[in-house]
């Protein structure tokens, strides 16, 4: 994981990692990515595609003799579903401590158990480990693992294209979206005792709508609360002009869900709505 050298990044967000024997990068807050070598080539410098090769060429003459990516290991897609619903098992049922304590840094203590079980994540003594779902909630299409203070350790990829808590999705009327899982974790507190209210997370950072989500939207009242800072407002500008109707909740600057008490909830959303 490192800053991203694409939008002004406080927490690093930006990693590497390896999916069916190839590299990959991407940024999980702003948005920018997956995608390889040759397209990070482009983007940094903006040259064609000839140009990335000839750049490409020059770093790999330039590293050391015996020099070997340190991109971190995922998985294959042969063995990409199997392996990602063994692990995501295992971290039901594994010591929860670090999920335990990834909540109550985030006022989320009390519930721990109900979020734990309502959006299916756990881990182990050090990590967090969330899987993220098909919308029938039977096969698992990826799993993140994050440190104690939020930080992306690394992802097993197979597809991001659903958005996360989908499999928890019974048509309710009224859906927030929040920009991550934990955000979405907060909200998801928020809004327990309102079974009319669906709470889902974008699957990878700050990202603008895909047609497929747009669909599974359609129809219903939709709120976006998404991140304070620059990549967060771009998406929901990006939202609001394919559904002009949904509310934006802007946080303040610098601000998220996570960070924000009940009381300031209720005002900010007082004030939208």
């Amino acid at each position: 994981m490192g800053l991203c050298p694409f939008h002004d990044d406080e927490d690093p967000s930006f990693a590497v990692w390896v999916y069916n024997d190839r590299e990959f990068c991407g940024c999980w807050a702003c948005g920018f990515g997956p995608t390889d070598a040759i397209g990070f080539i482009r983007k940094l410098h903006g040259v064609d595609f000839k140009s990335s090769l000839v750049i490409i060429r020059r770093h790999a003459r330039a590293m050391p003799e015996g020099w070997k990516s340190t991109a971190l290991p995922s998985t294959t897609v042969r063995d990409g579903a199997r392996s990602f619903k063994s692990e995501a098992d295992k971290s039901l049922t594994d010591d929860p401590s670090a999920a335990r304590e990834f909540l109550e840094r985030r006022g989320l203590g009390e519930l721990d158990e109900w979020l734990m079980e309502r959006y299916r994540f756990g881990g182990d003594s050090k990590y967090v480990v969330v899987p993220h779902y098909t919308p029938s909630g039977q096969h698992v299409t990826a799993l993140k693992y994050r440190e104690l203070d939020g930080q992306l350790l690394t992802m097993k990829d197979g597809t991001l294209a659903f958005l996360y808590g989908c499999w928890l999705d019974e048509h309710q009327p009224f859906v927030v979206l929040a920009e991550g899982e934990s955000d979405c974790w907060r909200l998801a507190a928020y809004f327990r005792d309102d079974p009319r209210v669906l709470v889902m997370g974008l699957p990878s950072g700050a990202k603008g709508p895909k047609i497929q989500w747009l669909r599974v939207l359609e129809g219903r009242r939709l709120l976006l609360f998404f991140d304070g800072d620059e990549a967060g407002r771009k998406a929901a500008a990006e939202w609001k002009a394919e559904r002009p109707d949904a509310v934006n909740i802007d946080p303040g600057d610098g601000m998220d869900a996570c960070k924000l008490t009940d009381e300031r909830i209720r005002d900010l959303l007082t004030r939208g709505l």
